[in-house]
């Protein structure tokens, strides 16, 4: 999974919940730092970071690494 787009899904999970990077990085216990980093797709949160993110966030571990399910297009053939 290409670290930019973790990122680009987490900003956008913030956004669609009127947060900002600091109270999700206060939310789930990391340095506003480390959650701009994984923001701006520079390092990659661990399995554990992005659990608490999806506990947050009301979504699943997968939302947050391939991005939200209505943003994909399926084939169903």
């Amino acid at each position: 999974m290409n670290k930019h787009a973790i990122g680009n899904n987490i900003v956008e999970h913030i956004r669609r919940n009127h947060m900002s990077q600091k109270q999700l990085a206060e939310k789930i216990n990391v340095t506003e730092a480390t959650m701009c980093r994984w923001c701006m797709g520079s390092r990659q949160p661990s399995v554990y970071a992005l659990k608490r993110m999806s506990l947050v966030f009301k979504c699943t571990m997968e939302d947050l690494t391939y991005g939200l399910l209505e943003e994909h297009e399926y084939d169903n053939d």
